[in-house]
């Protein structure tokens, strides 16, 4: 007999460390837990590492994962840096702090940013939906970066309070577009046909930004051939246990080194349908303007208001098939905060798998090699069914939403077959 997930689920803190001050003896309440903790090198991210609970011997539990999770990321730049082999690891394993605080400040030296304009030609599109208090927070964490856009274009998708007219008001470069057709992608369509800049990024009212985002997602663009990007996305809190779910489960973090995304990507994961949905999160995501609005801009079809979601990923997927390069930068970082009701993550889970349903039957469409059927109709069934047969803690938090995601894949189907017209923007 298992305890009640929900009724043991003590809340998390986050804690963000940097590696460059990293202390010699670190205090025993860093061994604490629940802590998620955040790897930094100045603004570079290099790894994140959940603790549920104290451990015995907490510092060399702790040191022995830090150096697993930060590992990735400490070669990969490495490697890109084409700095000379340092065996790292084993000078982390004897404390020797000096020296590895001296060879990660070398290799992500290049990140420092450039002497440049505070303000960069870019536009920050924000789709909300009547929701006052979280742009408001929005707005404020951009106007707090180091570097800040020529525009930021508001998207209210549920016009009428006049709130957003205040709230904008008090922000410079803002500009206010009230669109009352309903659904998220017909917001970011609207965002992109009247936004200025050639470079456009996409951010959700709900989250808050890093002061070094901006300028890292303009760094993405210095390659010619990217067409869009993607960055890493952290929670902002985890408080509840629906938000606690959410991280182990839905995440919207990808990692801690950059990734290419070329059209190889959708040959290469033909037979199990390209998981095109592992490139990014919508919560932070760009583009350049002239290339998407070729590609058709998002499908109405999809997302918040109509499908439910994925309206990203599939526009992600035409990317691709219009040959089109997308880069996941992950030092263009942000904050999500989670849904902490309980009833609005079920239905939030339901209308994931709703439009994620809907979208790789809008892809399979467009690839009819693609093995998005058989993903949709073997695979998912196979494993909701060990889902709900099998014990033991992983699938005892899983189980909490199985039968939500379940409905979401039925009602998604259903979906599909009542909306097989393309809903997207013409040149």
């Amino acid at each position: 007999m298992y305890a009640d997930p929900e009724q043991i689920f003590i809340p998390f803190e986050i804690k963000n460390l940097q590696l460059r001050d990293f202390p010699y003896h670190l205090p025993k309440d860093y061994f604490k837990g629940p802590v998620y903790w955040n790897f930094w090198n100045g603004d570079v991210p290099l790894g994140s590492l959940m603790i549920q609970k104290s451990v015995f011997n907490g510092e060399n539990f702790f040191m022995s994962d830090m150096k697993r999770v930060i590992a990735a990321a400490v070669h990969h730049y490495q490697v890109k840096n084409k700095a000379e082999e340092y065996s790292w690891a084993v000078d982390f394993e004897r404390k020797d702090f000096d020296s590895f605080r001296e060879y990660i400040l070398k290799v992500t030296a290049w990140s420092e940013p450039l002497p440049l304009e505070r303000e960069l030609p870019l536009s920050v599109i924000i789709c909300t939906a009547g929701r006052p208090s979280d742009l408001s927070n929005c707005l404020e964490s951009l106007a707090s970066m180091h570097y800040v856009p020529k525009e930021i274009v508001v998207v209210d998708n549920a016009p009428g309070n006049p709130k957003m007219k205040e709230i904008t008001g008090l922000y410079h470069h803002v500009k206010l577009i009230e669109e009352p057709r309903r659904g998220l992608d017909i917001a970011r369509n609207t965002g992109l046909r009247c936004a200025s800049q050639e470079i456009i990024t996409y951010v959700d009212d709900d989250v808050k930004v890093h002061p070094m985002w901006l300028y890292h997602v303009w760094k993405t663009y210095e390659d010619e051939k990217v067409m869009a990007g993607t960055g890493l996305v952290l929670p902002a809190e985890i408080k509840h246990f629906s938000q606690y779910l959410f991280e182990c489960f839905w995440t919207f973090n990808r990692g801690y080194i950059d990734r290419f995304y070329t059209p190889d990507f959708l040959e290469e994961n033909l037979s199990a349908g390209p998981p095109v949905w592992k490139i990014g999160a919508g919560a932070n995501m760009s583009f350049r303007r002239s290339f998407l609005l070729r590609c058709g801009g998002f499908d109405e079809r999809l997302d918040a208001g109509a499908a439910g979601c994925n309206g990203d990923s599939e526009c992600w997927f035409r990317i691709l098939k219009n040959g089109g390069k997308i880069h996941y930068n992950p030092r263009a970082v942000n904050w999500h905060y989670h849904r902490a009701d309980k009833t609005a993550y079920f239905n939030q889970i339901y209308s994931y798998m709703k439009g994620f349903t809907a979208a790789a039957l809008i892809q399979q469409r467009q690839l009819s090699d693609a093995g998005y059927k058989k993903h949709l109709f073997v695979t998912l069934p196979k494993f909701y069914k060990q889902v709900l047969t099998e014990r033991g803690e992983y699938y005892q938090l899983r189980k909490v939403t199985a039968w939500s995601e379940i409905k979401g894949i039925v009602a998604g189907t259903w979906y599909y077959m009542r909306h097989r017209k393309p809903k997207l923007l013409t040149a």
